[in-house]
């Protein structure tokens, strides 16, 4: 009789924390959010890498560095000013930098344009891209070191620098999903 009081607490006590658990009143559970609308593009990355070196240059022709925004959620566009699907996404872009805290999270866009500022600048004028941080690189080193296969590409990078996650294709990234992706890598890296 002892031992089936022992036997029927046990299992009252496995039951009570298993409900505790999937009820949401203990452990969290934190899933990624469901991969919908223009995230479904979006192919999480096997394994995290290392960092990839990167300097790029800013509008007045000094360099940035990659490496600079560590501590920061990155959302790293590679794009060119005569890729039509890159132009759609480009006020996206824009919106989701207004939209996020500066403080952990940073759009880049770094363009492609092997003619530089002297294309660059007309384009953000044309397309009133003010508040997006555009910079540029004249000789891909960042698409060969990156891999991108084709444009736009955007990478996801963690705070220390290595890949979440891509995209290849235009996508919203002011949207509900998106914003809900990141949101997610910022609350978990």
């Amino acid at each position: 009789m002892l031992r089936s009081l022992i036997i029927i607490s046990g299992f009252c006590v496995l039951a009570a924390t298993t409900w505790f658990v999937l009820s949401g009143k203990g452990t969290k559970i934190n899933s990624q959010p469901a991969l919908v609308g223009s995230m479904k593009k979006f192919i999480p990355a096997q394994k995290r890498s290392d960092p990839i070196p990167l300097t790029f240059l800013k509008d007045d022709n000094t360099t940035a560095s990659l490496s600079e925004w560590r501590g920061k959620v990155v959302l790293l566009n590679f794009w060119a000013t005569w890729c039509s699907p890159c132009i759609r996404e480009m006020p996206s872009l824009q919106k989701l930098n207004n939209l996020l805290s500066k403080e952990s999270f940073a759009v880049l866009a770094l363009s492609q344009d092997m003619q530089g500022w002297r294309k660059i600048r007309p384009f953000i004028q044309k397309y009133q891209l003010n508040d997006l941080p555009i910079y540029n690189d004249p000789k891909l080193s960042g698409a060969k070191r990156f891999a991108v296969k084709g444009l736009p590409t955007t990478i996801l990078l963690d705070r220390d620098g290595r890949e979440i996650g891509r995209l290849l294709g235009h996508a919203e990234w002011d949207s509900e999903e998106a914003i809900n992706l990141i949101k997610y890598h910022l609350s978990n890296y």
